[in-house]
Parts: structure tokens; sequence; C-alpha cells
């Protein structure tokens, strides 16, 4: 209630964190996320922030060590390590049964300000008839910026670091951890491929957006988050490959003129890979040069337990 008796306004929403290899306490976002599903945060005078529903979605190798069922809290472990593609699609659903109209997606090294739900709180309820489809944090790795950014045909990528408010009808490229998002748009995109169980999920939805004219909104409001990619020497083979594969995904979209120009992006990764590792260089060469087809023919991908094949001691997550 505000102090002139009036009820707030609640803003709900789901939240799905994805865990790989992590104690609950070592997910960034835990404390925040933990105070705002115990109803111990609000939006200031304008409403209330009401996390109805937590989703942890696990792809580690054996579940949680003593986890406890908590209110508003769901956990699943995945021991086929479905990826953020299972978990964002088991979201969606339990939002639609739920009846929670936004998701927030999180992957458990992205850090989550409480001013940032409450910059969206006050976008959400601005105005009901032009409510966005997308609500985009600013997201940096260090200094570096990595998100949102503008995207070109040919693959040229622009940080966006001193644009706030709805960027209608740009081709917007961002994070989906720490993008809050309308569910019944996210229904409108489709079901994300399976090609894209890890690498590019975010890509795809952003250019699912694009292509439905959704309306993006760019916060003034900055978190953090760890990007693996930003190691490219550290990479395992089978994260060099996947990436590899997400790559020839997105080259068949593209028109022929634009597909020619992308090949050098891909060039230049495998170059970035060498200077870091030159093991790994010469596998992903090997991956690009050894299977001259790579990007023009589909591949059937692993799926099973198998995955955990080979991946001993590397990151999971984007």
């Amino acid at each position: 209630m505000t102090p002139d008796g009036v009820p707030r306004a609640t803003f709900s929403l789901l939240v799905v964190i994805v865990l790989y290899e992590r104690a609950l306490e070592e997910i960034a976002s835990w404390t925040t996320i933990s105070q705002l599903a115990a109803g111990a945060a609000d939006a200031g005078d304008e409403g209330e922030l009401s996390v109805n529903h937590v989703l942890i979605y696990d792809n580690s190798r054996v579940p949680l060590d003593g986890w406890r069922p908590l209110d508003r809290m769901e956990y699943r472990h995945d021991s086929r390590n479905g990826g953020t593609r299972a978990a964002y699609l088991l979201a969606i659903q339990r939002a639609k049964e739920l009846g929670i109209p936004w998701i927030l997606f999180l992957d458990h090294d992205t850090e989550l300000p409480l001013s940032f739900l409450r910059s969206a709180y006050r976008q959400l309820h601005l105005d009901e008839g032009q409510c966005p489809d997308a609500v985009v944090p600013k997201v940096r790795d260090g200094l570096r910026p990595i998100s949102p950014v503008v995207i070109l045909d040919s693959g040229k990528i622009i940080p966006l670091e001193n644009i706030k408010g709805s960027v209608d009808g740009r081709r917007i490229g961002a994070i989906s951890s720490g993008t809050i998002f309308n569910v019944s748009t996210l229904e409108k995109l489709g079901t994300i491929p399976e090609a894209l169980w890890l690498d590019y999920v975010d890509h795809w939805i952003f250019t699912r957006l694009h292509a439905h004219r959704a309306r993006i909104v760019i916060l003034d409001v900055k978190i953090e988050h760890k990007l693996s990619l930003s190691d490219l020497g550290a990479l395992p083979q089978w994260r060099l490959e996947n990436i590899l594969e997400a790559e020839r995904y997105w080259l068949r979209e593209l028109p022929p003129i634009a597909r020619f120009i992308y090949l050098f992006r891909i060039a230049r990764f495998v170059v970035a890979v060498y200077r870091r590792n030159r093991r790994n260089g010469v596998a992903a060469f090997k991956l690009v040069v050894g299977r001259p087809f790579l990007f023009l023919r589909q591949k059937k991908l692993r799926r099973g337990p198998d995955r955990f094949d080979d991946r001993e001691g590397s990151d999971h997550d984007a």
C-alpha cells in the first residue's frame, strides 16, 4: 500500500537461473534473487517487485547437494545437459502454466543489481499501450561493454554504450542473461532450434525479435557478466566446434553476398583463437578447412549424456 492507502501495482516475474558446476552461494545474483523471492525488496513508491517463481535449471554432472525445496523456488537437474535452450524452453512453459507475464533469464555468473529491476519496473508500467517486448540492461565484462550491440549483415558489431530508451527498427543484439522478456512475445518467436542448444541462443532470440518488429527498450543500468568466450585460449575443442556449428547455422540464413563477407568473420575468429592458444587455433582451422562444407550442410548434433564427454574442467556458460 502507498502512504495514501492505494494498492501498489505488482511486477510479476519468473526468474530462470541456468547453473553449471556451481553451488547456490556461487550464483552471482543469488542474494538479490533470494531477497526478491522472499518479498524483501520493492520498487519504491511506484509499486512492488514481485518475483513469483524462481526456476534453477542445473546442467551439472550431479545434482546440487542438500537442495531443499524453498517457497517460490523450483530446482530441475538435467542429466543430459540440455544447455541454455532447454532451460529457456522450460521457463517459458512454467511461466505460461503459472500465468506469469514476464521472464528474466540469468546465467550463474551474471551480477544483478536491484537498481536494474526497479528501473525495469518503472519502464514496464510507464505506458501499458507501449509495453516493451524486451527490457535490456547495459552489460559489461570488466571494463569492456559487450551488450547491447547493433549487428550489421557483414557481422560487424557496434556496441551501444550511449543509447537508452526504445530502439525500434534497429537490428539489436544482446546477451539474454539479464534481459526481461514478455512471455507472449517469446511464444510468437517459435521454438529455439536444436542446433543452438548452448551458443548463439541469445542471437537467435534477438534476430527473431527484429523480424517480428518487437519493441526493445535499453535501460541506462549497468550489470556485470563474465563472458567465457573472452578467453578464447582456454576454450576446449568441443566448445570451438559448437561455436563454429552455430556460425554455420547463421551463415545459411544470410543472402549470398552477406554470406561471403561473413566468412571473413569466421577467419578472424580462427586467427584470434590461434594467437591465444596455438593448439586450439590449429583445431579450429581444421574444423573449417578440413571440412569445407561445414557451413553449407546440416550436421546431426550429439544428444544425451555424451555431451559431457571430454568436457572436464570447462565452463558451460556463454
